[in-house]
């Protein structure tokens, strides 16, 4: 558990990030259990968020559309 802190997300979720944050998680990810993404979304302040109708693995297979809504965050976030 000690070691599991320094690496866990929810160590450094504040609600403070909330507009600094824009999340993508794949609907079906069998590694990350989606309960564990919903905490950290929640303790974040619940930012944006969009689910990819894949898994871990597959979430690749949408690199597009991930650079996409990267880059268009980004720009929102630095050109206001």
């Amino acid at each position: 558990e000690k070691y599991w802190k320094v690496i866990d997300p929810l160590t450094y979720a504040t609600k403070k990030l909330k507009n600094k944050v824009l999340m993508i998680n794949a609907e079906k990810d069998t590694y990350i259990q989606r309960t564990f993404t919903e905490q950290l979304w929640k303790k974040l302040g619940k930012p944006r968020i969009i689910w990819l109708p894949t898994g871990h693995v597959g979430f690749v297979m949408y690199f597009k559309r991930v650079m996409r809504e990267t880059l268009r965050f980004l720009e929102q976030r630095f050109n206001g």
